[in-house]
């Protein structure tokens, strides 16, 4: 009688089976970090798998089920998640930002006082009235 050898085949298939998911677990990790959208066809030729494999894996389909969710809830270009900003972050530059624009606006508003001034004393010189007074003296006019 021959002897059964099968197991070799089952071993084997085993660990082709075992490596085919780790790939494509690499590949989901690698296009999460890169930023790239994951997609069935995507993921497939990247880990060398067939797309129907894929959806046939309850583990690996409910990880790029996932993942897909996930991507299409805020439409966000395709940042690396290394280089995605955090909340703190965010808030930090919304914070500077914000003091930026207080002092842009307290700046337009003195600009505009002094360009008011400016004005007003050239039209006391321009009307004849007498000579053009000093900008901090324009205010304290009253009229005759």
């Amino acid at each position: 009688m021959t002897e059964d050898n099968s197991r070799f085949i089952v071993q084997a298939a085993k660990e082709r089976h075992r490596r085919s998911v780790q790939r494509v677990l690499e590949v989901l990790r690698r296009f999460d970090r890169d930023g790239v959208p994951i997609t069935f066809v995507g993921v497939a030729a990247a880990a060398s798998v067939s797309r129907p494999w894929l959806y046939r894996e309850p583990q690996l389909r409910a990880e790029i089920l996932r993942h897909r969710s996930t991507a299409t809830r805020p439409p966000t270009p395709l940042v690396p998640v290394a280089q995605r900003a955090s909340a703190q972050s965010q808030h930090q530059k919304i914070t500077v930002l914000n003091e930026e624009l207080r002092s842009c606006k307290q700046e337009c508003a003195r600009l505009r006082s002094e360009l008011g001034r400016s004005l007003g004393e050239q039209r006391l010189a321009a009307a004849g009235t007498g000579t053009a007074r000093p900008l901090s003296s324009v205010s304290d006019m009253s009229p005759t």
